[in-house]
């Protein structure tokens, strides 16, 4: 039958339960506290755009917007990331702005972008994430996905990606913490 071909690097220690990744909490539990942990990880704004398609297949309209989706609905549910909107990411996404022109207007420190196109019986998942306040990649990603995947495979798959990207995320503003500590170390 079809399956799921990921092609990327993957951690075999990550779980696709989201409350398990990063050391994450559901910001249900986090919304109840009125106290502030001192420990707790710094928020950073996060925007999914819409895939764009570079095929002439236009079923992969649909479903690179149901991926996003899919990954907006996903990331929302972690407690270090502020998502955006899919109607916000959507709206921009469709404008042809420059990364940090949208970072600036969306608010945000990180953006997914991507495209799709289709290969034979699969579609191949492109995706980038943006650091947006210089806008450099911080993690590329490349993914098969059959084009009449099952909602099992769909949910699998965005299972996998949102683990990349928080996985990225959590490892990008480590290495930044680390180069500001050093910064300030040196200038002591």
């Amino acid at each position: 039958g079809q399956g799921l071909r990921f092609v990327g690097n993957l951690d075999p220690q990550l779980s696709l339960d989201p409350q398990a990744r990063a050391g994450a909490v559901p910001k249900e539990t986090t919304t109840q506290s009125t106290t502030v942990d001192p420990d707790a990880k710094v928020t950073v704004g996060l925007a999914v755009l819409a895939l764009d398609n570079l095929s002439k297949d236009t079923e992969l309209d649909q479903l690179g917007e149901i991926l996003a989706e899919d990954l907006i609905t996903a990331l929302s549910k972690f407690s270090q990331l502020s998502v955006v909107s899919r109607t916000s990411s959507f709206a921009v996404s469709h404008q042809r702005l420059a990364l940090r022109d949208i970072a600036g207007t969306l608010g945000v420190d990180y953006i997914v972008e991507g495209s799709l196109r289709a290969l034979d019986d699969i579609a191949r998942i492109t995706l980038q994430l943006i650091d947006a306040g210089v806008d450099e990649h911080v993690w590329p990603g490349q993914f098969d996905w059959p084009i009449n995947a099952t909602s099992q495979q769909q949910f699998e798959a965005t299972g996998v990606i949102t683990g990349q990207v928080i996985d990225q995320i959590t490892r990008y503003e480590a290495q930044l913490s680390r180069q500001v500590a050093e910064a300030g170390l040196q200038n002591v």
